[in-house]
């Protein structure tokens, strides 16, 4: 019920903006009132850039607390191909509230240039940071950073999600020393325990075969991808270096294939099977049940992982310290305040305890609002008019949702297209080789 009335105060803030352009005609002064009630942007102080990623910026911000709110421009969005993996990770972070593992989202918000995150903080840094510190990882902190990991791991996927872009940069590290997943931009939802994809998604260095397989063709595949990286990132604990690294992202690519890679120098020999049958054919790779019960984790108290005291807890001087974090300095993306609002593309991504309230009341007398088990709500003339307006406003959301989606497989086509034409290119080209080597021979 909770996203429903969500997505109504989505339509509504659509459906406004529509109506500002003229392009309908409703009442004006019953939506903005709604839409003035809304949780903004502005309402949290900007305190510290902390990361910048492809595509957004992180800052520390505070109102009553202290979060992290990322911030996606709308306009970068709809330069991708597949926009539906923004509307993924909301989902899925909103999901997620109060997990232990899992980087959840208080909120979602909106405003005619992004889209924007609100998260609680986690002020440990990310563990890039720590590795990129310590070079390598003894074998027992390798143990206790690989346990939560897949604790993490297992939540997600019970939660029914592929993460699809596991590695350090992705994990966090709390004040407490015990990690949380986070960066949810690339996951997907499984059905029937299984993923469809016809993309590559992933960091080259830590992509699975599995989801490789996926360029131009729709490809099947589960959870256990995620396991692959989870070798990888072992192997990176280790060794300092990821097991396909290459300067060639052709060459990376050949060599995940391929199951190319070696073991610089020697290490145990249960951390070495354990590698070997992560980094694996799909077929041969362990699922999380084999995974628990391998003699590496041989002592491992798996119902009471936080039980475990942490190799490392990060100095934090204060709330708002950012310290643990690398490259936090950058310039804020420039805003564009006489930009054309975009609310079309983007209904049902918010998720606002301020927005539900203000819509609820356009259904609700005050009792009923503090009431939310109340069963009947009385039909007044006010309740029927709102009913009709949200019909009008359904109504026309479900046409642009089809023109969305019109649009979607439009940009679907020119890829595949292009990719086409990309491996036409391929095969002239080795053409063209085969025909200067026989030359040389004669």
């Amino acid at each position: 019920m909770k996203e429903n009335i969500n997505l109504i105060g989505d339509c509504i803030e659509t459906v406004y903006n529509l109506i500002d352009k003229k392009s309908i005609q409703l009442p004006l002064e019953t939506l903005k009132d709604i839409i003035d009630q809304k949780t903004k942007p502005d309402d949290f102080e900007i305190i510290k850039t902390i990361a910048k990623g492809g595509y957004g910026e992180v800052y520390l911000v505070k109102s009553d607390k202290v979060y992290a709110m990322k911030r996606v421009a709308k306009e970068d969005i709809l330069k991708q191909p597949f926009t539906s993996l923004f509307m993924a990770e909301k989902k899925l972070l909103t999901e997620s509230v109060n997990s232990e593992w899992l980087v959840s989202a208080k909120m979602t918000l909106q405003d005619n240039e992004y889209l924007y995150y609100l998260m609680d903080y986690i002020p440990g840094g990310d563990f890039m940071g720590l590795l990129s510190k310590e070079d390598t990882l003894e074998e027992k902190w390798v143990k206790f950073y690989t346990v939560e990991i897949i604790c993490a791991l297992d939540e997600l996927h019970k939660l029914g999600w592929i993460h699809r872009d596991l590695k350090p940069d992705n994990i966090l590290i709390g004040k407490d020393g015990h990690i949380k997943l986070a960066d949810f931009g690339s996951s997907i939802k499984m059905e029937n325990k299984k993923a469809k994809s016809t993309f590559v998604v992933g960091t080259p260095d830590y992509i699975s075969p599995d989801i490789l397989e996926s360029s131009n063709v729709e490809n099947e595949y589960s959870e256990n991808v995620d396991f692959w990286t989870l070798g990888v990132i072992i192997y990176e604990m280790l060794f300092g270096v990821t097991p396909f690294y290459s300067n060639s992202l052709v060459e990376t690519y050949r060599k995940i294939v391929d199951l190319e890679y070696n073991f610089p120098f020697n290490i145990s020999e249960k951390i070495k099977d354990l590698i070997q049958k992560l980094i694996q054919k799909k077929d041969k790779r362990l699922n999380i049940y084999e995974i628990k019960k391998h003699p590496f984790f041989e002592g491992v108290d798996w119902e009471n992982i936080k039980s475990m005291v942490p190799p490392y807890i990060p100095e934090i001087l204060d709330e708002f310290d950012t310290s643990n974090f690398y490259d936090t300095a950058f310039e804020m993306k420039t805003r564009n305040f006489i930009s054309t609002p975009n609310f079309i593309d983007f209904v049902g991504f918010s998720h606002d305890p301020m927005l539900e309230k203000a819509v609820r009341k356009l259904f609700l007398n005050e009792k009923e609002i503090k009431n939310e088990n109340v069963p009947i709500i009385k039909e007044n003339d006010e309740v029927k008019n709102n009913k009709k307006l949200l019909n009008e406003i359904q109504a026309q959301i479900l046409e642009t949702n089809q023109k969305l989606q019109d649009k979607q497989n439009e940009y679907k086509e020119i890829i595949i297209n292009i990719l086409s034409e990309k491996d036409d290119l391929d095969s002239i080209e080795n053409e063209l080789k085969i025909k200067k080597n026989s030359y040389k021979i004669f």
